[in-house]
């Protein structure tokens, strides 16, 4: 019994002990987190067959669908080879027919992934099917690093489908293509009377790409494009800016 006037002491539990509901956990006794599936985009890329541009929406949604799906698995299913069939879950096969890449070929991964494969083996598993796979290997953490789609099973080639690499289309958004187009058209010709334009616009695009693609009416575009021709604004971003300053304003104001 604690003496009077001295706080009694209350044992706290480790903080890796997890407390399932319902249920209150003997001290001392610690149960390991259960890893669930978990994804990374960072290192997916489009490449030759392997583009996602000519899909429809709702092609996308079957992929977040199954990646919502696997996102509640415990990664334990990986030792069940029931399991693993049904996702259609195994590791590339390099020598595969009429596979249309290597692994070296990966050369936007980083080197101590890529020159690892005992420690990070490339795998894929399905979104369905019909609807194609996902390639990826699970990095030091047990996050499944996504690095290819392939919505037209050209990662392994099937007998059934005549072991045929099927075209895609790579995808892009509005701030890609103008990436896109500027590359395209730069002149390495010290005498033409572009280069230097296109070289400043590279440059700036290079510099911290805080892109915004919004849409507004038809209405706002012709004002802003207004006060972009009469010199009221430098360029469409300023009209951003000041909107900014002025909320902010406003919400100080408010605080106040």
């Amino acid at each position: 019994m604690a003496k009077t006037g001295q706080k009694s002491f209350k044992p706290r539990l480790a903080e890796e002990v997890i407390r399932p509901s319902g249920i209150t956990p003997l001290l001392g006794r610690t149960t390991p987190p259960i890893k669930l599936w978990t994804f990374s985009f960072r290192f997916w890329n489009q490449i030759e067959y392997f583009g996602v541009g000519g899909e429809n929406k709702s092609w996308f949604i079957s992929l977040l669908n199954r990646l919502t799906d696997m996102s509640k698995l415990q990664l334990e299913v990986l030792k069940d080879d029931g399991l693993k069939d049904g996702i259609r879950f195994h590791e590339i096969n390099w020598d595969q027919k009429n596979i249309p890449l290597q692994r070296d070929q990966f050369d936007w991964i980083p080197k101590e992934y890529l020159n690892n494969p005992d420690d990070f083996p490339f795998c894929q598993f399905h979104v369905s099917k019909a609807l194609g796979r996902i390639v990826g290997f699970f990095d030091e953490s047990q996050v499944f690093n996504i690095i290819l789609l392939d919505p037209r099973h050209n990662i392994q080639p099937c007998r059934s489908f005549s072991y045929a690499v099927n075209s895609t289309h790579i995808g892009t958004c509005q701030y890609s293509r103008l990436v896109h187009t500027v590359e395209k058209f730069k002149c390495a010709s010290p005498t033409c009377s572009k280069a230097e334009l296109l070289a400043s616009i590279n440059n700036k695009l290079d510099e911290d790409r805080n892109v915004i693609i919004m849409n507004i009416n038809d209405d706002a575009k012709q004002r802003l494009r207004t006060l972009v021709d009469k010199g009221i604004l430098s360029h469409s971003g300023e009209a951003l800016e000041y909107a900014l300053s002025k909320a902010i304003e406003e919400y100080e104001a408010l605080e106040d």
